[in-house]
């Protein structure tokens, strides 16, 4: 798992990569918000430990909500560092998309234990990836020829459409019958065809 570490606090930010380093964990290091998310976005970690406070550039708050709409097939398991242990500000940072706090001064067992929740929470959301993609896949292909399905079809015309119209391009669409296939459609129906795929005519 590839932790992002981002606090102004020297001795903050060491103590929590060695936690995260005893866990196996890789982790990158920034001392502020700018770096913070300059890092996030070219290497997308699956969890960030983020200063609540951390000047210049982007806070703590700032960082979760560019996180979240930053995603879109990943999830990033955000928890927070802060001196500000009171409810609103708890509060403030979870609507903000923080997903755990961890109340300075850093207790080495709390982060330990939010980064092993950290691990299983961005493992499911993986897992949860892999199948929605999969599902996506399955609804775009035909089972039986495994080819891609109509509704593949019309996403890549539309695809095609788009395109050319931004670059007032012009296209053309051709049909073709593969294996006189239409003749078994015609005489069985196409239920039967679906069902009973075998060269046409039968031997």
């Amino acid at each position: 798992m590839r932790v992002l570490i981002a606090e102004d606090d020297a001795g903050v930010r060491l103590l929590a990569r060695t936690i995260a380093e005893d866990l196996g964990h890789e982790c990158i290091e920034a001392a502020n918000g700018q770096e913070a998310w300059a890092l996030f976005t070219r290497h997308q970690p699956d969890v960030v430990v983020a200063d609540r406070i951390m000047p210049p550039g982007p806070d703590g708050l700032q960082l979760c909500q560019a996180i979240r709409d930053f995603e879109n097939n990943s999830y990033t398991y955000i928890i927070l560092l802060t001196s500000l242990a009171a409810h609103e500000e708890v509060l403030a940072g979870i609507d903000a998309g923080a997903d755990d706090y961890v109340i300075k001064p850093l207790d080495p067992f709390a982060l330990y234990a939010r980064l092993l929740v950290g691990y299983r929470v961005t493992s499911l959301h993986l897992e949860l990836s892999r199948y929605r993609q999969e599902l996506a896949r399955q609804a775009r292909t035909d089972p039986l020829t495994k080819l891609s399905n109509r509704l593949k079809l019309g996403e890549d015309l539309e695809v095609l459409h788009q395109r050319s119209n931004r670059y007032d391009r012009e296209y053309s669409l051709a049909m073709c019958d593969i294996d006189l296939f239409k003749q078994y459609n015609d005489t069985y129906g196409h239920q039967a065809g679906t069902r009973h795929y075998r060269p046409w005519p039968p031997r």
